[in-house]
């Protein structure tokens, strides 16, 4: 159980959340006036103090009650760990990054943000826009896009290119 203030829901009922800790199934969302201690503690708050701490950080306007189950690991890290590219794999990551490329407003930031990590490897979104002068925040969501199709790893701070990343790239110089 998670509780979250927005103006809407990020999530929907029924879909799924790819987390550092797995694949969330999410069963249900409901707009709550109240929280118990017992569904506190279900969401792994210690206090209610704590909880309404979190809570002040969002500017959201209805509180979210959701309801969800571990459905199975977060599938990025198998694909990102394979570090044997078929012909057809090669193809498809070519399309995706020859896509993100053609960004009107920053064209060509996938390939360059891709070298980028992979010969800077634990540089934050930050350092990463401004050697690129890039906006952080539009940065920073691109780069997930390369996470979802198994390029890189997001660290504690910065970014890691994976073994299916480092595959891509020693096929692309060839």
């Amino acid at each position: 159980m998670a509780f979250r203030k927005w103006k809407r829901p990020t999530v929907k009922q029924g879909g799924t959340l790819k987390t550092p800790i797995g694949l969330l199934a999410i069963e249900e969302i409901s707009v709550v006036n109240s929280v118990s201690d017992v569904e506190l503690a279900a969401a792994g708050y210690t206090d209610r103090l704590e909880f309404e701490k979190e809570l002040s950080k969002s500017p959201g306007e209805h509180l979210y009650r959701i309801k969800f189950h571990l459905a199975g690991p977060d599938p990025r890290i198998d694909l990102r760990n394979a570090d044997t590219l078929t012909p057809e794999d090669f193809e498809k990551i070519q399309s995706k990054l020859s896509k993100f490329d053609k960004s009107e407003r920053y064209p060509g930031w996938a390939t360059k943000v891709l070298n980028i990590i992979h010969d800077n490897p634990g540089k934050s979104a930050g350092w990463i826009s401004d050697l690129l002068d890039i906006e952080k925040d539009w940065l920073k969501p691109s780069i997930r896009k390369l996470k979802e199709i198994g390029l890189t790893i997001s660290l504690d701070v910065g970014y890691n290119i994976s073994p299916r990343g480092n595959a891509y790239l020693q096929k692309q110089k060839k």
